[in-house]
């Protein structure tokens, strides 16, 4: 999972004090400072990646050109799920159902 940020909201994030920014890069999930959606691209995701998974509509849309990868829209808690599991079911999101 690489999620992304402005470095100062990183910096600043009551989340680092608590010790969840640490427990989650270690982990593996792997913030990323001031990433453009146009730029998730090899290396942010590993070459052996076949499909992506994001809660953004955009990247949706584009990603499959931009990664030439396979893209799937999906939740924020889909992601997650995908994240720990390695998938996650074939389902619309809940507010399209």
């Amino acid at each position: 999972m690489s999620p992304s940020s402005s470095p100062q909201a990183i910096r600043s994030s009551p989340r680092r004090a608590d010790g969840t920014l640490e427990s989650l890069e270690q982990s593996g999930v792997r913030i990323v400072p001031d990433l453009c959606w146009c730029s998730i691209s090899e290396p942010v995701f590993p070459t052996r990646t076949r499909t992506l998974i994001t809660n953004s509509g955009k990247y949706a849309h584009y990603g499959p050109g931009l990664s030439n990868r396979v893209v799937r829209f999906g939740s924020l808690a889909d992601c997650v799920e995908a994240a720990v599991i390695g998938g996650v079911p074939a389902r619309l999101p809940s507010w399209l159902r």
